[in-house]
C-alpha cells in the first residue's frame, strides 16, 4: 500500500488501514484512528498488494477474495461521517469474488494475478485489470 499506509487484519473479520503518520505529525507519532474496509464476514487470513502501490487483494475463511482500491477506498473513508475504525462499516470492496466452496487459506500476489488455496484443495489463477470504473 502506499508508503504511508500500514494494512492490519485479524480473526474478527476486520481489515485496518493505519497511517504511519500524519501529514501535521512526525513519523514517530502515528494517526490516532485507523481506517477500517469493511467485506469480510469470517477470519481475515491475509493481504497483498499488487500491480500498483493502492491496489489491495485479500483473502478470508469466508471463501472470498476482495480487491481494495485503496486510493477509493481512503477517500471514501476520509469523505463519510458515518465510517467507522471497526472495519465493519468502512467502504466496500472494488471488487469481491467467492473463489471457493471453503475457507481460503492463502493468497500470493504476482504482477496482475492472485492464487488462492482453500480447504477445498483447490488452488485458483485470477488475472486482473486496474479498471475500477463503476
Amino acid at each position: 500500500v502506499q508508503s504511508r499506509k500500514v494494512l492490519s487484519y485479524s480473526a474478527d473479520s476486520t481489515i485496518l488501514v493505519h497511517d504511519r503518520y500524519s501529514p501535521t505529525s512526525s513519523p514517530s507519532s502515528p494517526s490516532s484512528e485507523p481506517q477500517g474496509l469493511a467485506g469480510h464476514i469470517d477470519e481475515v487470513v491475509e493481504c497483498g498488494s499488487f500491480m500498483s502501490p493502492t491496489t489491495v487483494a485479500s483473502c478470508s475463511f469466508d471463501g472470498g477474495l476482495r480487491i481494495w482500491d485503496m486510493t477509493r477506498a481512503i477517500n471514501n473513508n476520509n469523505n463519510s461521517s458515518s465510517s467507522s475504525s471497526n472495519g465493519g462499516d468502512g467502504p466496500a470492496p472494488a471488487r469481491t469474488l467467492q473463489l471457493h466452496n471453503a475457507r481460503i487459506s492463502c493468497l500470493r500476489t504476482y504482477e496482475n494475478c492472485i492464487i488462492t488455496a482453500g480447504w477445498d484443495k483447490v488452488a485458483k489463477l485470477c488475472e486482473f485489470s486496474l479498471d475500477f470504473r463503476p
